[in-house]
């Protein structure tokens, strides 16, 4: 049901000017367009119970019915709208083309060879201008074989023989830089490489590409190419050379102004903003972050991924008050609603530091009260779910109850956690991305053990906190989501929570 509810969001979303849905007798395929379009349906029972009430076979019915409004919606695909303002350029062209080349194949199949060939010739041009690779090879490659083959047009036919020449050699370009992209890519799915062997894997890459480069200066070459060549730096924490990197990037868009979209500069201007909050270079920031967020639309993944980074870094240089804004003016656009379950973690977290901010008297939350819907209480019973923890974000849950506990000073509580916390350093906290992570948890694991009295935890914390002062930040290979807040600014909240008592 997932796949159809995409394509009848895709369909109402670019206003299909001509549907194949509809015709006589057809009124289900229409109902089940429109209710898919509503989101009315929670799961298939009920659209079973919807149309075939009653029915044995209901399922099967409704099997059938997706089935066939699935085709029709694939047929309608070729009706889409690219006249439509939300479309850039590179996006008609792109469209116009794919199109016309299946059609131009379609035509040669049914033996119409004056309109298909009439029709390659048109669109080559635009595949050539937008630097769509395979579909200026499979044109040119038609177009050699009828000037040279049928219409025996020797000029035409060293024509576009040139041009099969020179985009085969382009897409082979291409072909390696995506196998390169991806093969160092899978790393960070399956986990089945070192971090050594990554960094060796990406650095080895991007010299050869970088060669190759000289003699290939396509889009889509480039932009995998100068993807592998950032993550090559961010892999070694090298993040002045990833934002120089980015900036070359950037700088080649610049020069491809007519196919260079707005999530390809977004991606490097992202990954800028990310760099310098390892780098404390703070000053720049609040633009890019600006620049950011005119590129994408309100609501994207990419706006509330903009917005999460604006938080971390506004928390990194020490702006809880903006931070409290920022945080205000998701909430307004979303209307407390976040659509994307992982983004939706991410505000949650923020979501719990602002109320933990708000309580040790960071931000001056006078005006608004607080906000009512967080319960601390729930929040403090919530268990991470530890075997599907890819990022750190059950670690920041755990640190941050430990927090909340402390400053209601609920002493026994922390004990109860301790076990928990400690289970999840063992097993988790070993790998050098999260080097840092184990330091801190075991400073606090020297709370209960000092009994919270602030000279004890202090010395009995000390050559974890010269360890995690001995790998700063801007040193390590870990995401941004596994430390929102700098450790060293957390474990200073914490002793400004203990007192010279024992407990």
């Amino acid at each position: 049901m997932e796949d159809l509810r995409a394509l009848v969001k895709l369909v109402s979303k670019n206003k299909i000017k001509k549907i194949e849905l509809i015709g006589e007798g057809d009124s289900k395929y229409q109902a089940l367009y429109d209710e898919l379009s509503s989101g009315n349906f929670k799961d298939e029972k009920e659209a079973e119970e919807f149309f075939f009430p009653g029915n044995k076979n209901q399922s099967y019915y409704l099997q059938r019915l997706k089935k066939q409004l699935n085709e029709r919606l694939l047929n309608t695909l070729f009706f889409i709208d690219i006249n439509q303002p939300n479309f850039t350029e590179y996006q008609r062209a792109y469209y116009t083309c794919y199109k016309a080349a299946t059609a131009t194949q379609i035509l040669l199949g049914r033996h119409a060879r004056s309109p298909a060939i009439k029709l390659a010739e048109k669109t080559i041009k635009h595949a050539v201008k937008f630097e769509l690779t395979d579909v200026a090879l499979q044109l040119s490659k038609v177009l050699r074989f009828h000037f040279g083959g049928v219409a025996g047009h020797k000029k035409k036919y060293q024509q576009y023989n040139g041009l099969v020449r020179q985009y085969t050699k382009i897409l082979n370009a291409e072909l390696l830089v995506e196998e390169y992209y991806t093969e160092i890519l899978i790393n960070f799915v399956s986990s089945s490489a070192t971090k050594p062997e990554i960094i060796k894997l990406a650095e080895t890459f991007s010299q050869e590409l970088a060669e190759m480069g000289k003699e290939v200066d396509s889009y889509r070459f480039k932009i995998l190419y100068y993807n592998i060549y950032v993550l090559r730096h961010e892999l070694a924490s090298n993040y002045e050379k990833a934002i120089i990197a980015c900036k070359e990037a950037l700088h080649f868009f610049d020069k491809k102004k007519h196919i260079a979209t707005n999530n390809a500069k977004f991606l490097f201007l992202f990954k800028i903003i990310g760099a310098k909050i390892y780098l404390k270079q703070f000053l720049e920031i609040e633009h890019d972050i600006q620049h950011c967020k005119a590129l994408i639309p309100i609501g994207s993944v990419n706006w509330f991924l903009t917005f999460h980074y604006h938080m971390i870094y506004l928390y990194h240089s020490n702006q809880f008050q903006k931070a409290l804004e920022v945080y205000r003016e998701v909430m307004h656009h979303t209307k407390n609603k976040i659509p994307y379950k992982q983004i939706a973690e991410h505000w949650r977290l923020h979501e719990a530091f602002i109320e933990y901010f708000g309580l040790i008297k960071k931000i001056d939350r006078s005006q608004d009260n607080g906000n009512p819907k967080f319960r601390i209480s729930k929040f403090l019973n919530e268990v991470p779910a530890f075997s599907k923890d890819k990022r750190g974000y059950n670690i920041t849950i755990l640190i941050i109850q430990m927090l909340f506990l402390l400053q209601q000073k609920k002493y026994g509580a922390i004990i109860d956690k301790m076990e928990s916390l400690q289970a999840y350093t063992h097993r988790y906290l070993r790998q050098d991305d999260t080097f840092r992570s184990n330091c801190f948890v075991k400073m606090l694991l020297c709370l209960p053990a000092a009994s919270f009295h602030k000279k004890a935890v202090l010395r009995k914390s000390d050559k974890y906190w010269k360890k995690l002062l001995s790998v700063p930040i801007e040193e390590t290979n870990q995401s941004a989501e596994m430390e929102i807040v700098p450790y060293e600014m957390l474990w200073e909240f914490v002793l400004e929570g203990l007192d010279e008592k024992w407990h």
